[in-house]
């Protein structure tokens, strides 16, 4: 099972902002002082030079000890009784032998230390070379893109986006430029604390200084966006089987979710779409091209998925099999009833709500309930359309 450690190995490594760059600085930029820089501007004469905003650049995070803190922390561990590695079985050895160690020596950089161990980042992870063994084992151990994605998906919930948050003033989703939500790298308590501490320096020093609670947020949106684009983006390349590597070429998601729905469908097939009869019989494609709904309610994928996600995710759906769910109801409208909800026990009402305010939102639905009832039933084990059918003739439903 070498490819399921290596996918959760993935995310464990990149679930914080330190396993994104462990030898991470906080800088800002300055309001009132500026640095002389060599203006290479066509045009400019040779020896121009153009100001731009200073920048103050912090120490690594989290801070090293200064001397009385280490001396604290030294005092604190002699309070603690040093294991004798000899006294345990050689299965464990090792780990006394590393408390021990722990506990006789305070090195001035321990809390960095401290905060590489807790959160399990591995320092010298190579990006590429992980991504080409993840690849590797997944062709050996033959796992086909649907099981991939499952495992992926898992894993990224666990890791990237259930997870709390140590400081809960920081957010926990962002915006990319084109719209699409991504993840919020997680920043531990002690860079939080400590990006604080430094403005509170710089203020005793009378030094320039920002807020610090907005620098931690530009921080952590900076890494958001760049873990989803320069890492989350390049594992998703890397188990599609696309080759050679190259993000610029190609959606990515749009190609997965493409291959997931029409694997056993390499040539364009012409499917007819059952409508009411106030509706002309369409045609579509069911393989590639752009997002188009060929459901009735014409929205777009983001309004679709933004209605959606408000009332599952995370709770009981993940945001990929929300997005595949939409695909394959909106865009290819193929039955596979394979969908299933996390915590769906006692849930039932609450989440079947989801399709009856879509239905009741929708603009001249009045009249289509089942077509809007199969969007349900049609796709997810939970729910059966003939049965939810059944309970609409009899008037035994919310869908009102």
């Amino acid at each position: 099972m070498k490819f399921v450690a290596l996918i959760e190995e993935f995310f464990t490594q990149y679930a914080t902002i330190l396993g994104c760059n462990p030898y991470l600085k906080a800088e800002f930029e300055s309001v009132s002082q500026y640095d002389d820089y060599a203006d290479l501007t066509a045009g400019k004469e040779r020896g121009a030079v153009k100001k731009l905003p200073k920048v103050f650049t912090s120490p690594r995070l989290p801070f090293d000890y200064t001397k009385e803190e280490q001396l604290r922390a030294a005092k604190r561990k002699k309070e603690i009784p040093i294991p004798d590695p000899n006294r345990y079985s050689p299965e464990v050895r090792e780990t006394v032998n590393k408390r021990k160690e722990y506990l006789s020596f305070t090195p001035f950089n321990e809390p960095w230390q401290d905060e590489i161990k807790a959160h399990n980042v591995i320092l010298g992870y190579d990006l590429e070379i992980k991504l080409i063994e993840i690849r590797k084992a997944q062709e050996n151990e033959n796992y086909k893109l649907r099981d991939t994605t499952a495992i992926i998906g898992k894993y990224k919930n666990d890791h990237w986006s259930e997870q709390e948050f140590v400081s809960r003033p920081l957010k926990d989703t962002y915006k990319d430029i084109d719209g699409t939500t991504v993840d919020a790298v997680r920043v531990p308590r002690q860079i939080y604390d400590d990006v604080h501490k430094w403005m509170h320096q710089r203020h005793a020093k009378k030094q320039e200084t920002t807020d610090a609670h907005e620098l931690l947020l530009k921080m952590q949106k900076e890494y958001s966006i760049k873990r989803h684009h320069n890492i989350y983006l390049k594992l998703l390349w890397y188990i599609s089987g696309l080759k050679p590597y190259s993000i610029d070429d190609i959606d990515i998601h749009k190609y997965i979710q493409n291959q997931l729905y029409d694997i056993d469908k390499p040539q364009t097939k012409k499917v007819e779409i059952e409508q009411p009869s106030n509706y002309p019989p369409r045609i579509i494609k069911v393989k590639g091209g752009e997002f188009q709904n060929n459901f009735i309610d014409k929205r777009k994928f983001h309004e679709i998925y933004d209605h959606f996600s408000e009332y599952l995710v995370s709770k009981h759906l993940s945001k990929e099999e929300l997005t595949r769910y939409i695909w394959g109801a909106f865009h290819h409208q193929k039955k596979c009833n394979s969908f299933t909800f996390k915590h769906f026990q006692n849930n039932k009402l609450s989440i079947q709500k989801a399709w009856v305010d879509f239905y009741t939102l929708t603009p001249n639905s009045h009249g289509n309930k089942k077509l809007f009832i199969a969007l349900l039933g049609d796709y997810f084990k939970e729910f059966d359309t003939e049965e939810m059918l059944d309970k609409l003739a009899k008037g035994n439903t919310n869908f009102k």
